[in-house]
């Protein structure tokens, strides 16, 4: 309440910035502003395009699937993204696809059981600076960014902007950077999921 007082009050000159438009209903809801919230605008964490630049991949390439994860909150759904890939082992298309997991936590230690033993599942677990980040941007067509709740999510705007195709959940603020079947995929469950890649 103090907060709300504080950003309503006259003495001050407030603008507030949100990274989307998800992050902005969310903060109104939350602090039940139906009026008067300060002036505002939407900004999104800047990407290097410059840096993180369009390429074109050769055709071997087509079928190299990347995932960059933080395991250590369940928020960015490790687990889930495990268990697809899990279910995915027993589609015929499985074996198409090559896949480097790019990540650590606790989420990854108690799963990685799962998927360790398939010869198409490359895991690294460690975490990435910019620049090598972009090396694996590079060796891949293809990038899986599943999440429960994500306010914009850095890593897969970088994706995006190097032209990666990008396979996401439909929820929280995903939906403003991916437009579906426009510059990747919005899924909401495992079917959807293997649509996309059967489609690709």
């Amino acid at each position: 309440i103090s907060f709300k007082r504080f950003l309503t009050g006259n003495d001050h000159k407030i603008r507030l910035i949100f990274v989307s438009k998800w992050m902005k209903n969310v903060f109104t809801e939350d602090l039940n502003f139906k009026k008067n919230l300060p002036k505002n605008t939407i900004i999104p964490n800047p990407i290097d395009n410059v840096f993180f630049k369009k390429i074109k991949r050769p055709k071997k390439l087509k079928k190299n699937i990347l995932i960059v994860k933080n395991f250590s909150s369940y928020k960015y759904a490790g687990d889930i993204t495990i268990d697809y890939l899990k279910k995915l082992s027993s589609s015929p298309i499985f074996r198409e696809f090559n896949f480097t997991i790019i990540g650590k936590g606790v989420i990854l230690d108690r799963n990685i059981h799962k998927i360790e033993n398939f010869k198409n599942i490359k895991i690294i677990k460690k975490f990435l600076d910019n620049k090598n980040i972009f090396k694996y941007h590079k060796n891949n067509s293809i990038f899986i960014y599943l999440t429960r709740m994500d306010s914009q999510s850095v890593t897969l705007s970088e994706a995006i902007s190097s032209g990666l195709i990008c396979i996401s959940s439909k929820n929280t603020a995903i939906p403003e950077f991916i437009k579906n079947n426009y510059n990747g995929f919005l899924i909401n469950n495992y079917d959807e999921f293997l649509q996309s890649l059967v489609l690709l």
